[in-house]
């Protein structure tokens, strides 16, 4: 509803899955499976503008104890689990993070209602 009123939104689409198996100093983007951010942008018209934030994954340190059951339990329920701390408890590490904002995408479809995978 927001989109059709002519609000933005920001969408964080690697969700879960970024979360648990982001590493320090490892910059990993999961979108082979994140398409409904598309779709959404082709039935209301909406430009996607591309950012990213490098050094994200720095900002805390994470632990990959238990990760076998907690994959299972995101793949099951779609709930992470993460293990982290940063600078003091769950405060992010105080680190300078790089931000890059590309050009707005007007993306057209010509049946909005129903949008291919083309």
């Amino acid at each position: 509803r927001a989109l059709r009123r002519g609000h933005s939104l920001m969408v964080i689409p690697g969700g879960e899955m970024e979360q648990i198996r982001t590493k320090p100093g490892h910059e990993e983007v999961c979108l082979s499976k994140r398409v409904g951010f598309v779709k959404l942008a082709l039935q209301t018209g909406a430009a996607l503008v591309p950012c990213y934030a490098f050094g994200c994954v720095d900002l805390y340190d994470t632990y990959f104890a238990f990760f076998g059951l907690r994959e299972a339990i995101r793949k099951k329920l779609g709930v992470c689990l993460p293990l982290y701390s940063g600078s003091i408890g769950v405060l992010p590490k105080r680190l300078p993070l790089n931000v890059v904002i590309g050009d707005p995408l007007e993306v057209a479809c010509a049946n909005r209602e129903a949008p291919t995978n083309e």
